[in-house]
């Protein structure tokens, strides 16, 4: 059954209205009927509490070398013991490919100077649907095809071997620093036939095939590569946490407490490996109905129409790719119970995916600038998007749909905090301050987001002092220092 929230129900700083919305029309059987439907995205302290429980849970279960559960998550071993200590030379390549963007970098490094956006190069490309579904050779050809257009821009002349960090923006155990076997895909993306084999050298054959001087040394997703940019900026950053079209968290992990590991030497190929980065994939976690008491009626029909339903459970209620169509979702409700629009349905509205994430960014910015407090994005949706006539619209349907907005935005902060609590809060004490680098255009572009992740996150990790700050962009920045990391035993 979906949540519903109680009048008894307690909320992590409910007394502030930036995080806790509220519903300001003078029709109180109205206001209480909308939030008998929607109130479900406010989630209550004791839910909260059993999420963050749970998810430590799952934690101790993996590190204490139990296997994975069906109602875990992975918490795969990155293989990553190496950070960057400025003490790195030369050109490398980063190649990011995830749910919505394909992004390549270079990075010039230089042994003691700072980085800086002279010294990097970035481009991003289209990676079309049809080329994301079906047969993975078409899919690693145009990630080879795009590497080349890169190189013909910035390296026209180039005909050594460059070695370039490969993100892999998926589900995928990792077996070594560069080899991993494909596990499962996402958001709009799926290749059967990649199950199972190594994405390195899937994108290597593509390369070799393109004739392309070209040599992938690392394998990694986005989560660690965005750790080791962070890194790299603030010596403080011991997580990561990605907030663009799906989420994800790593962080970085003591050798000796992880107790799958029984032998350093020949899992890391040193005898001097401390500690180590651990890809989570935590937005697994919901698959097997162990978080159904915190969905509300929208997820629960959002996720029986995606491309893959029951897996990825936790991403789908957070992710940039799902918020604008929970957000359709909901408003669809409401007009079919007479609390919106005055029950006036638009076809157009009806179309799924008719509302983008970036939309929900647009009517937050006007809420939290007082200037701009006028709706008029709302109405500019409504008119020039879904065909309603300005005289359908009233004052209290604004604010109702401004309430929509926020409620939404502000349970995807909280479940990131959740996300991110149970890893933070098992650090060591000489961890007092942890800080988290953060990539993705739902945490960089959204006007509300840092302030509200931040919040909850210093609510749920009382004893340390945590700071989430962006790094745009450090998924593929991240992958050719982490090239860079690596290039010598590739050598």
């Amino acid at each position: 059954m979906p949540y519903v929230p109680k009048t008894e129900d307690e909320f992590y700083l409910q007394q502030d209205p930036f995080f806790h919305p509220t519903l300001q029309i003078e029709n109180d059987g109205r206001k209480a009927k909308v939030f008998n439907l929607v109130g479900g995205f406010l989630l209550p302290k004791h839910h909260v509490d059993r999420l963050v429980g749970q998810f430590g849970d799952v934690i101790d279960r993996s590190l204490n070398g139990g296997h994975v559960q069906p109602d875990g998550f992975p918490m795969f071993n990155t293989f990553v013991t190496k950070f960057p200590n400025n003490q790195q030379a030369g050109d490398f390549l980063g190649l990011d490919i995830g749910g919505t963007n394909l992004r390549i970098a270079s990075v010039h490094l230089e042994p003691g100077q700072p980085i800086n956006d002279k010294l990097i190069n970035l481009e991003s490309f289209a990676v079309p649907v049809e080329v994301r579904q079906g047969e993975s050779g078409k899919f690693f050809d145009h990630l080879a095809q795009s590497i080349g257009s890169f190189l013909e821009k910035h390296f026209p002349q180039r005909t050594e071997p460059i070695s370039l960090g490969f993100t892999f923006s998926f589900g995928y155990e990792q077996l070594s620093i560069n080899h991993g076997r494909c596990v499962q895909f996402g958001i709009q993306t799926n290749l059967p036939d990649a199950l199972g084999k190594c994405p390195r050298q899937l994108l290597q054959n593509s390369i070799d095939s393109a004739g392309l001087p070209v040599k992938v040394v690392v394998l990694a997703n986005d989560s660690t590569t965005t750790l080791i940019y962070g890194r790299f900026l603030d010596e403080k950053t011991r997580a990561s946490l990605i907030l663009g079209s799906g989420s994800n968290v790593a962080y970085i992990e003591k050798v000796e407490r992880d107790k799958r590991i029984k032998d350093a030497v020949k899992v890391f190929g040193a005898d001097n490996a401390t500690e180590f980065i651990i890809n989570s994939e935590c937005v697994m976690y919901g698959d097997h109905n162990e978080m159904d008491f915190a969905k509300t009626r929208y997820d629960i029909e959002l996720d029986s129409k995606s491309l893959l339903p029951n897996s990825y459970t936790y991403e789908k209620m957070l992710g940039g790719a799902f918020l604008g169509e929970l957000f359709r979702l909901a408003l669809l409700d409401l007009i079919r119970n007479d609390l919106l629009l005055g029950g006036k349905m638009s076809t157009m509205l009806e179309q799924p995916n008719s509302i983008s994430t970036s939309f929900l960014s647009c009517i937050d910015f006007e809420s939290v600038c007082s200037q701009y407090h006028s709706f008029e994005q709302i109405d500019s949706m409504l008119i020039h998007q879904f065909d309603y006539q300005p005289e359908d619209i009233e004052m209290d349907d604004r604010k109702i749909i401004a309430y929509v907005s926020a409620l939404i935005t502000a349970r995807c902060a909280l479940l990131c905090a959740i996300e991110l609590a149970p890893f933070i809060n098992r650090m060591d004490n000489e961890y007092e301050v942890v800080h988290v680098s953060c990539d993705g255009s739902l945490f960089s572009k959204h006007p509300k987001m840092d302030r509200l992740i931040n919040g909850f996150l210093g609510q749920l990790c009382p004893a340390k002092q945590t700071k989430v700050f962006s790094t745009q962009n450090g998924g593929v920045i991240g992958s050719a220092m982490l090239a860079a990391c690596y290039n010598n035993d590739n050598q």
